[in-house]
């Protein structure tokens, strides 16, 4: 076998250990100020820590976007049910004139309310899922970084249990709103 000599064409990079901590920043001062040289030396754990304020900073403007978002969508839901309402006079009405209590109508919106907030949460959680899957390779060939995602955990279970009662809270306004709605308004024939 033919023996290899590693000697390098250029130098990149070089990872220096000091004992002293006086002695660390002195050498990191000479080395920035050398005219003749384009060097630098940089300090690990103070550019690993700036790079943590910039990546907390950022996953906080991440939470409150998501936050944000699920604001719109469970006001999206009551004004969706309040918009309907008005439509689905009759067929409340109806249901009403067959024996249904209010308090029965009054429960089947709230229903509708927390079963579309679950489906929302449900349809959310899967698209981060599966955003994940499909980006992570991009980004560990791409940039080199390694990211690890995992199936769905408590955390997800319990965002989506707080948005399916957030939604069923929203939901009750528009049952109030039918459960006060008295039986002949809603078999009155309008012109």
């Amino acid at each position: 076998l033919e023996q290899m000599t590693l000697q390098p064409k250029s130098l990149s990079a070089a990872f220096l250990g000091l004992e002293s901590p006086i002695a660390v920043l002195q050498v990191q001062r000479n080395i920035n100020t050398l005219p003749e040289e384009a060097l630098m030396a940089v300090l690990p754990g103070v550019t690993l820590a700036r790079l943590w304020e910039v990546v907390g900073t950022t996953e906080q403007v991440m939470l409150l976007m998501t936050a944000l978002i699920v604001v719109v969508g469970l006001v999206s839901i009551l004004v969706s049910l309040l918009s309907t309402l008005g439509e689905r006079r009759r067929e409340i009405a109806v249901l009403r004139a067959v024996g249904a209590r209010p308090l029965e109508v009054f429960a089947l919106l709230i229903g509708e309310a927390a079963m579309m907030a679950l489906a929302g949460g449900i349809l959310g959680v899967a698209l981060v899922q599966v955003a994940a899957a499909s980006v992570t390779p991009l980004i560990e060939t791409r940039f080199g970084l390694t990211l690890t995602h995992s199936a769905p955990g408590l955390l997800d279970l319990g965002a989506v249990g707080v948005v399916t009662l957030i939604g069923a809270v929203l939901g009750c306004i528009p049952g109030w709103l039918a459960y006060r709605r008295a039986l002949a308004e809603g078999l009155t024939v309008r012109i």
